[in-house]
């Protein structure tokens, strides 16, 4: 290319009828390709190693529009990237290594035993011994510490392994300007030239200790106060700046802390752990016994209890609960207690008592009982995996080939991964195939659940990244994918509010007691009643995340409805709308993770906005997923009683629930692919 020549070809009239305005903009264009092309080959120069090829490419763009500079008269400028990067050889010689750290070691050690010679001569010399005496101090045999007549140490002496002094006084560290002996000695010497007034801060700190210990270890209002709350101080911890004292319960839990500074003996420092809260206060029985008087001593198992009660009983007040238990045809009766546990009897629409739930008072389990009080268990086992029956269901073949190959996609289909992100992990999976002959843009949604190389394959992308998860995809299904969309949560909420939010129709009541939501001031929980709305963001997050009641299948056809949604929405929206389809893209593009620029965003806008959408299409048990579960060694809503079979010991095992193909064979789910794309 010779845009000069160009330019001023045949009769020379070639740049008045351009126009000024159009030579700027070549610039302009020749300057983006530039950068452009210098990021891509700085890539290239990465990946390959060959630094060569790209300067000689970035140079050629470079003296086409040096060309382009002289027509304008301007002067040329420099583009070129000779600059040579050095590398440096980073891998050690083990051998050069060796030899190196060896030689470092030697010095340390030597200089380690020299001034190791050098204090015990101090220690022992005569000059020491009579300033100790004349001081009524003591050095403790085989040490280097000094002890005054109470045996409290107020002086300590150190040496590491590398030869560098250390001292410390009562208060703590003492800075030393110098690291040799002589500097060691002299200032060991007139710490205890003013030792009087060492001593006097010394006696006010004790005198500080002693007072606090009293308070919190011998009878009296603080202590009268602990102990009726079944609380008490643990054992003092010293360091070297302070003292500190733990405030426990009978369950060793800590409950607050208070610290004593040697150097700051008129307060003390008073730290709640439950509220965070601190506070300066003065070591008085009035002070501290209010302190202790805000502390709760209950037993983790206690709060355990009181948390699990209240989270009932405030279900029983809520309204989405409420509707299941009518839709149910039963009812829950106020608690009743004893000292074994608080029970809630579960009643049938004629009285009849069906089931009894309960929280154990002695393990804090929320158990489920029969009517005649046997044959409790624990109600995290009683709850089976929930699935509806009401799916697009495929009648599966008894058998497939040994070798399934999948069928091709349709000539000119593209394959689009739809991904919504949650934290670090991936929540929503949507297959998206667009079919131009039929014009239709087919939605497969892929559970989170799907346990694929012994980890469910919603953690793949934040342990592995993009391109790994997208390559686990493919493997799955059999199909390339051939772009993707990962939408963080929170931003897919702001582009509903872009648009000015969407209609939905929900068919069924979706009730989740265990989604907290805030509205207008007011805590309550997840419940839309069967009908038309018209939702936010925050609103349509809602709806796309609870799955609580419902099942994940219901979960992703929800999802599924709102992408249709957003479409129509995005059709419905008129030429002066511009403005806010452009903001919506620019926001889609800015703040997510996507391979798809915006003028192929804009291209597929106008290719494929009235393909229709096939929804409801979810890989589940019913077709071809099987839910098993999986142990794990923490906390989780699912567990039960797993017993040895040699031994007969049980023991209660968390588990999470997981999804596989069916019968173990991975090809039926490419064959659930073929069926529904094909």
């Amino acid at each position: 290319m010779n845009i000069k020549n160009t330019i001023l070809s045949e009769d020379k009239k070639l740049l008045p009828k351009i126009g000024f305005g159009v030579l700027i903009f070549l610039i302009l264009l020749n300057t983006w390709q530039i950068f452009s092309v210098k990021n891509q080959l700085a890539e290239t120069y990465q990946a390959t190693d060959d630094a060569q090829q790209a300067t000689s490419l970035i140079e050629e763009f470079a003296n086409d529009l040096n060309e382009v500079r002289g027509v304008l008269l301007l002067p040329e400028k420099d583009y070129s990237l000779n600059e040579e990067e050095v590398t440096e050889q980073t891998e050690e010689d083990p051998l050069i290594s060796n030899l190196a750290t060896y030689i470092a070691d030697l010095a340390k050690s030597k200089e380690y035993s020299q001034k190791k010679s050098e204090m015990d001569a101090y220690f022992a010399s005569e000059t020491f011994k009579a300033l100790l005496a004349n001081n009524n101090l003591a050095n403790p045999e085989n040490t280097y510490n000094i002890q005054n007549a109470n045996g409290l140490t107020i002086m300590s002496i150190s040496l590491s392994s590398d030869g560098v002094y250390g001292m410390e006084d009562y208060f703590g560290e003492v800075e030393l300007s110098e690291n040799t002996t002589s500097n060691l000695t002299s200032t060991i010497e007139s710490t205890l030239a003013n030792l009087q007034e060492l001593t006097d801060r010394i006696t006010t700190s004790e005198s500080a200790r002693t007072s606090l210990k009293n308070i919190l270890y011998s009878a009296g209002t603080t202590y009268d106060a602990m102990r009726a709350k079944g609380i008490s101080a643990d054992n003092e911890i010293e360091t070297d700046t302070g003292f500190s004292y733990d405030i426990i319960n009978q369950d060793q839990s800590l409950l607050a802390s208070i610290g004593l500074a040697k150097d700051l003996p008129d307060a003390i420092m008073w730290y709640n752990a439950s509220t965070g809260e601190k506070a300066h206060i003065a070591i008085s029985q009035e002070e501290l016994s209010a302190k202790i008087a805000d502390l709760d001593g209950s037993t983790a198992l206690q709060n355990d209890i009181s948390d699990k009660k209240e989270k009932i009983e405030s279900m029983l007040q809520d309204a989405g609960f409420l509707k299941i238990l009518e839709e149910s045809s039963l009812s829950i009766a106020t608690a009743r207690e004893d000292d074994n546990g608080i029970y809630y009897d579960i009643t049938d629409d004629t009285g009849t008592l069906v089931k009894t739930i309960y929280i154990d008072k002695h393990s804090g389990k929320v158990m489920v009982s029969e009517p005649d009080g046997t044959s409790s268990t624990e109600l995290s086992a009683a709850v089976t995996d929930n699935t509806d029956a009401q799916k697009k269901n495929l009648n599966l073949p008894a058998s497939l080939p040994d070798e399934y190959h999948s069928a091709a996609d349709a000539e000119g289909a593209m394959n689009m991964l739809i991904l919504g992100k949650n934290g670090s992990n991936v929540d929503t999976i949507i297959f998206a195939n667009v079919n131009p002959d039929q014009q239709k843009v087919t939605m497969i949604s892929i559970p989170r659940d799907l346990f694929y190389e012994d980890r469910k394959i919603n953690s793949v992308y934040a342990l592995f990244g993009m391109d790994e998860f997208i390559s686990q995809i493919e493997e799955i299904t059999g199909r390339e994918v051939d772009h993707y969309i990962l939408v963080d949560m929170y931003v897919f909420a702001d582009i509903i509010d872009l648009m000015g939010g969407i209609d939905i129709t929900l068919e069924e009541d979706l009730i989740d007691p265990s989604y907290a939501t805030y509205d207008n001031g007011v805590w309550s929980t997840l419940y839309y009643p069967a009908g038309d709305y018209h939702l936010n963001g925050t609103q349509t997050l809602r709806v796309a995340r609870s799955r609580h009641y419902s099942s994940d299948y219901d979960r992703a056809a929800r999802q599924q409805m709102i992408l249709e949604a957003i479409k129509e929405k995005a059709l419905s929206m008129e030429i002066a709308d511009a403005g806010t389809l452009f903001g919506i893209m620019k926001t889609v593009l800015e703040d997510t993770e996507t391979d798809i620029g915006m003028d192929l965003a804009l291209t597929y806008y106008v290719k494929y906005k009235n393909y229709s959408i096939e929804r409801g299409n979810v890989m589940s048990t019913v077709n071809v997923l099987a839910s098993e579960h999986e142990y794990v060694d923490y906390n989780t809503s699912a567990a039960e009683e797993v017993c040895d079979e040699t031994t007969g010991v049980c023991e209660t095992k968390n588990f999470v629930y997981i999804l596989t193909p069916y019968g173990g064979n991975w090809d039926y789910i490419k064959w659930y692919f073929d069926e529904t794309l094909n």
